[in-house]
């Protein structure tokens, strides 16, 4: 083949190529006008959420003691202080020793205090 014929040969693939892609954007171009650019968005994410609830049903039925265990976890740790308090329950308040304030707040009082005294309130 000579160096002519080879630029005709590559030409000619080049051509076809270049007109593949034209038809490509051609359709594209037509498809996004029809069905536009927010409705192909929306179904895409519309796809993608029936997948993943067919991926997470299909995780449940395999692994149902995993979930029934993490679902029982969350909900000790969410009512674990309810549960607690139901488990030990406060003694009655007179048995209680009073709640001693820190330091900090004690700070604020005696200044409340002070100002109270002095006539700054």
């Amino acid at each position: 083949m000579t160096f002519e014929q080879q630029m005709i040969h590559d030409r000619s693939l080049r051509d076809a190529a270049r007109a593949l892609i034209d038809s490509d954007v051609a359709f594209l171009r037509e498809d996004i006008e029809h069905r536009g650019l927010a409705s192909r968005i929306g179904t895409r994410f519309v796809e993608g959420g029936a997948d993943l609830a067919d991926d997470t049903q299909d995780y449940l039925l395999e692994n149902p003691a995993i979930v029934g265990g993490v679902l029982c976890a969350g909900l000790l740790w969410l009512f674990r202080r309810p549960i607690m308090q139901w488990l030990n329950p406060p003694e009655d308040a007179a048995d209680q020793e009073p709640v001693q304030q820190s330091n900090r707040s004690q700070n604020k009082a005696n200044l409340k205090n002070k100002e109270f005294r002095d006539g700054r309130s």
